[in-house]
């Protein structure tokens, strides 16, 4: 036995208000669809850059830090080198 009041709401023509309500909101729904796809096809994209810079961004400071560790040495060097000579030059008042 189905139920008389479901059965006659069924059965009765919608308004024309009502039919653009539901229109709308179908239209509304595939519209967030639509963009909730295009966003996550944007982050699955974006997401390779992302990864591919942070690796260059790693190896350029890679490269950095060796070329500090360079320049380090090189300025110790001169400094050893500079404090040997300072050692060998005598004094004007030592004689």
């Amino acid at each position: 036995m189905v139920n008389d009041a479901s059965e006659s709401s069924a059965q009765r023509p919608q308004s024309r208000s009502g039919y653009e309500l539901e229109l709308l909101a179908s239209v509304l729904m595939a519209l967030a669809v639509v963009a909730t796809a295009y966003s996550a096809w944007q982050a699955t994209r974006w997401s390779g850059v992302q990864a591919k810079s942070f690796a260059e961004a790693g190896s350029l400071r890679n490269q950095s830090l060796a070329a500090m560790n360079t320049a380090n040495a090189q300025i110790s060097y001169d400094a050893t080198t500079f404090r040997s000579v300072l050692v060998r030059v005598p004094r004007p008042d030592s004689r």
